[in-house]
């Protein structure tokens, strides 16, 4: 009898746990609803920003039809951190990309220590510095890495989502959207 009851308990709590599992959305369909909610939200801009080689962040936005922005986060290891900037320079030089803003937004709550490692990596472009971590906190969908580079369209309004580095259907997905301007 005790045999029994024991494979009755031990079959509920085994179709229980497959019952909780069955119900966990999968990770395929998080990320779509993540980005639907991301794709046409607007940016929040903040005018704290300040570039490498000083200009505004805001007046600059203005410049372009399209921006790829890429959010870089460097709380624990700026160094490191910075390192990923160099898989940019081609892109950046890409004739497709010569209508498009780039805009590179690192967390860095140290200025002149942020420009010395930009200069040891020897990256020229423009870096905007968020000193105080306001821009991240505005747009909380940067907390997850996935969804650090973006397109943006003349509104600063999120047309697409995701790393064209080393994703070549994505390159060409931005190039599509960037085209049809």
């Amino acid at each position: 009898m005790k045999i029994g009851i024991r494979l009755v308990r031990l079959f509920i709590i085994l179709s229980c746990i497959y019952t909780m599992a069955a119900c966990k959305p999968s990770r395929k369909s998080v990320i779509y609803n993540d980005l639907r909610q991301i794709i046409s939200t607007q940016l929040l801009l903040t005018s704290d920003l300040m570039g490498t080689d000083g200009s505004g962040f805001q007046k600059r936005l203005s410049e372009f039809n399209y921006k790829i922005l890429h959010y870089i986060d460097s709380t624990g290891c700026n160094e490191c951190s910075m390192k990923s900037l160099h898989y940019w320079r081609s892109t950046l030089e890409d004739t497709l990309f010569r209508n498009v803003g780039f805009f590179f937004v690192l967390w860095s709550d140290n200025f002149e220590e942020t420009k010395r490692l930009l200069n040891n990596i020897n990256f020229r472009h423009t870096v905007y510095i968020d000193m105080y971590g306001l821009f991240g906190s505005k747009h909380e969908f940067l907390r997850n890495k996935m969804y650090h580079t973006l397109l943006v369209d003349k509104d600063n309004t999120i047309v697409l989502v995701g790393d064209i580095l080393g994703n070549i259907q994505l390159k060409a997905k931005y190039l599509e959207v960037i085209s049809n301007q």
